[in-house]
């Protein structure tokens, strides 16, 4: 039997020992031989001819490189784990083998649908979980679910069928090691921990890897990927692979793509006119890919007229660090091997725009909602109220602050506002971010009390996510009957949560509601447009609304790179005063005291 080790990201070392020692003992004392990855997958997994069968004929399975959902009985996968195996190949999708050798530090693959993404990823990840000792992985996706599929179809099953990755996993000889859905071990000593994050980053908080590994990015909120790529910081590797399929213009796969990323696009060359293309609209003909200028059939599986190439400058490659930069990788539907022509053509006449460019072309398309736009807010703005003379409300009526918890950089700020209950309105009276240097708490926590003596604040709605330690300090300082603390989820759009000692509050729900009392006109008042345009309505215009590609829900964003913040802490306030003041048409808080 050959196996390998991780000699580095692109390439693996191929190593022999005697059968009789322990794998365990196999494994330390590997002869590295440098082999790439894209051989060594093809060569170690191994998948089982009848499952490519009956997806093929039915539809019903997902294996190298199928996406559909697996609907197999459990009697269905364990004929199909006896059957004859076949090994792993990409031998019909040359485009993938650039991809599964890159040596970049971060890598991005920004596909249509159905052009094995996720087992792409699934198969580097077990590469470094079986090759490189003592190495962490970490894998990300938006929901509970999805997570579970990966682990089922995209790690286990490849093990499950590969005799040569059962050694690493110890069940060739009896060995026992921890194999559950979140958590599986290797006899590497690696570690491959699964998990999913939608609005939240709290189930990430304290692990540390690796490999980051997010899947389906375009469905994970931009504010948390800051958090979850913390968990590299001790990391000597440093490694990141995301990969999703494009929404809008404004989501944050995009933004990776346009802003950050080599942009590498899957060039054919015309063997008619030698003309070089890169797939675009001008390219899908009636019966095949064609040649944007002589209408010549492309033939995207030819590796010898077809090569990855950057649509970047190379004034741009040669000024970009390539350990910060992503390596990316477009891949449309219309280059794989298994595309059907006519389907091609039927979704092209019956599909919306947004979704063929999305799911069959993998490019992104201005489709995105925004929440707020200007011409919403500004019916709510007053325009003899400047911001300046908020304070001169102090004392005229009720009053409750809205704390959003920030780092004071890289676009997360503290944000306070006060809004306050003024002829049957929510006036916002107040509003402040604070900056890097005023961010440490010491500095930070003495200023809000000003605020909140200035106001006579009657009580603060605050950030649980990231200031538990701030919090902690208003307790002290106020009281726990006026600080009340609120933490996104996913759940019911409010309750709180007795044994937590917090508020849980649906985020897109509420949002919503928010969102709602603006477009009525007649629940909130803002100073002038001019007055606080910059930094803060600003906020509010870089939230947008995408639906989930089940069309179910929708999913609340922020541009990449922009702050969302004001928005927040105007929500906290809100909350805050409907604890006193409930609005049936709005919200009716529970009570936690």
């Amino acid at each position: 039997m050959k196996i390998y080790k991780a000699d580095d990201a692109a390439t693996l070392g191929r190593w022999g020992g005697d059968a009789t020692n322990s794998a365990r003992e196999r494994i330390a004392n590997m002869e590295v031989i440098r082999v790439p990855v894209a051989d060594w997958v093809q060569e170690a997994i191994r998948i089982p001819n009848a499952a490519l069968i009956k997806a093929a004929e039915e539809g019903t399975a997902e294996y190298a490189g199928f996406e559909d959902d697996v609907q197999l009985t459990q009697q269905d996968r364990d004929d199909l784990a006896d059957s004859s195996l076949v090994p792993f190949s990409i031998a019909d999708q040359p485009y993938l083998v650039q991809p599964y050798n890159s040596s970049g530090r971060r890598q991005l693959y920004m596909c249509a649908r159905q052009v094995a993404k996720s087992t792409t990823v699934g198969n580097k990840i077990i590469a470094h979980s079986c090759l490189r000792p003592n190495f962490r992985t970490l894998y990300i996706s938006p929901s509970e679910t999805q997570t579970k599929r990966f682990s089922s179809f995209r790690v286990s099953d490849p093990i499950r069928f590969s005799p040569e990755l059962q050694v690493f996993k110890g069940s060739a000889r009896g060995n026992k090691l921890t194999d559950n859905m979140f958590t599986k071990r290797f006899m590497s000593d690696s570690v491959l921990t699964l998990s999913y994050a939608r609005h939240n980053a709290d189930r990430v908080r304290g692990l540390s890897a690796d490999l980051l590994a997010v899947d389906e990015l375009q469905d994970i909120l931009a504010e948390l990927l800051p958090v979850i790529r913390e968990t590299l910081f001790t990391s000597m590797y440093k490694y990141e692979i995301y990969a999703g399929t494009p929404k809008s213009t404004d989501n944050p796969i995009n933004y990776y793509w346009e802003e950050r990323s080599t942009k590498y696009e899957w060039a054919m060359r015309c063997t008619h006119c030698n003309h070089w293309n890169i797939t675009s609209m001008k390219n899908i003909g009636l019966n095949f890919l064609v040649c944007e200028r002589c209408s010549a059939q492309l033939h995207p599986q030819d590796s010898e007229n077809a090569e990855w190439v950057s649509a970047r400058s190379r004034k741009w490659l040669n000024e970009t660090d390539p350990n910060t930069r992503f390596e990316g990788y477009r891949i449309p539907q219309v280059v794989s091997p298994r595309v059907e022509w006519a389907d091609v053509r039927d979704k092209l006449e019956n599909y919306p725009v947004a979704e063929f460019m999305n799911e069959i072309m993998g490019l992104a398309h201005d489709s995105s909602d925004k929440l707020l736009p200007k011409e919403k807010i500004l019916p709510n703005c007053l325009s003899g109220f400047h911001l300046k003379d908020g304070h001169k409300f102090a004392g005229r009526g009720p009053a409750f602050m809205g704390v959003d918890w920030g780092t004071g950089e890289a676009a997360s700020y503290t944000l306070v506002t006060v809004v306050m209950m003024l002829g049957g309105k929510m006036q916002y009276v107040y509003f402040r971010r604070f900056l890097a240097h005023e961010s440490h708490i010491d500095k930070l926590i003495p200023e809000i009390m000003k605020i909140v003596k200035q106001f006579n604040v009657q009580l603060v709605g605050s950030d649980y996510g990231g200031g538990y330690d701030k919090n902690y300090e208003l307790v002290k300082l106020l009281g726990p009957q006026r600080v009340i603390t609120y933490q996104y989820c996913g759940a019911s759009l409010l309750y709180f949560d007795t044994k937590l000692n917090r508020f849980m509050v649906n985020r897109t729900e509420i949002i919503m509601r928010f969102v709602y009392a603006v477009y009525k006109k007649t629940y909130i008042r803002l100073p002038s447009w001019d007055s606080i345009v910059d930094p803060f309505m600003t906020d509010l215009l870089a939230v947008f609304a995408e639906m989930t590609r089940q069309g179910t829900r929708p999913i609340i964003q922020k541009r990449p790179g922009t702050s969302d913040d004001t928005l927040h802490s105007m929500i906290y306030a809100m909350l805050a005063l409907l604890t006193v003041f409930p609005n049936p048409e709005i919200l009716v808080p529970d009570s936690p005291r």
